[in-house]
């Protein structure tokens, strides 16, 4: 009887990771490591949170995809008092979208640099990635890892083969499955799934359309131009304002 059960729940088990998804809505936590430099012994220090995270979505199918805010964005505030110093912390959330046509291979997506929105459009590249034969599971799925890396950029992707759709968080295109976690070393930021569930058989991929409209080298000069300008450590899309005083 014992035995019996067992073989049931391997066969159970056996099934489950054998299905084949090329459709689904799967929802993401980004997490950005804050890396604010505050003497230890202020009691600033403590009040500050070690990370932040943001809920997105990805809807996708074997044509189209679009990854997105989780709901309406909206600024987080966090506040705080302890040892006779205040602080304030700002969280400023645009929204986002990035739509993918990958029967046509482009992209549109409507992001944000220092609160102007731009809207980037242009042909899908994928990254030249390694895959190093490494494996997990993630959501009951088995998983393979894979890397890319440049002189400015460190990709290390999880992708299944389970769900056979050449996507992922953002730009993550070229992997024989898709992405459901994906790290970023120099940046300090993960993304990483955290459920799946079904495509509503009426869903209609928008296309983002405002901002302006700018090619993909444009945007990454800009942007890259910004980022010295502000030094900015954190991951594009949250800008923070800190305020502390004593009483």
């Amino acid at each position: 009887m014992k035995r019996n059960l067992i073989f049931g729940l391997l066969l159970l088990s056996a099934s489950i990771f054998a299905q084949v998804t090329t459709s689904g809505k799967i929802k993401y936590k980004e997490t950005i490591k804050m890396n604010l430099k505050v003497d230890n012994d202020s009691p600033v220090a403590k009040m500050l949170p070690s990370s932040h995270n943001v809920e997105k979505i990805l809807f996708f199918n074997t044509k189209e995809a679009l990854y997105t805010n989780k709901g309406i964005a909206k600024d987080e505030t966090i506040e705080n008092n302890e040892g006779g110093a205040q602080i304030k912390m700002v969280f400023k959330i645009p929204e986002t979208a990035m739509y993918s046509n990958l029967e046509g291979k482009t992209f549109v997506n409507e992001t944000f640099i220092a609160d102007k929105q731009f809207l980037v459009s242009d042909k899908i590249e994928p990254y030249k990635w390694q895959i190093t034969g490494e494996q997990k599971i993630i959501l009951d799925l088995p998983c393979q890892k894979a890397t890319y890396m440049d002189d400015e950029k460190e990709i290390i992707a999880w992708f299944t083969p389970r769900i056979p759709v050449s996507i992922g968080p953002n730009d993550l295109f070229g992997l024989p499955g898709l992405v459901l976690l994906a790290e970023y070393p120099k940046l300090n930021r993960a993304i990483i799934a955290e459920k799946i569930t079904e495509l509503a058989p009426d869903f209609v991929f928008t296309i983002p359309k405002d901002g302006k409209k700018v090619k993909k080298a444009e945007f990454d000069k800009i942007k890259a131009e910004k980022d010295k300008e502000m030094k900015m450590n954190g991951g594009p899309g949250i800008k923070i304002i800190t305020e502390t005083r004593s009483n």
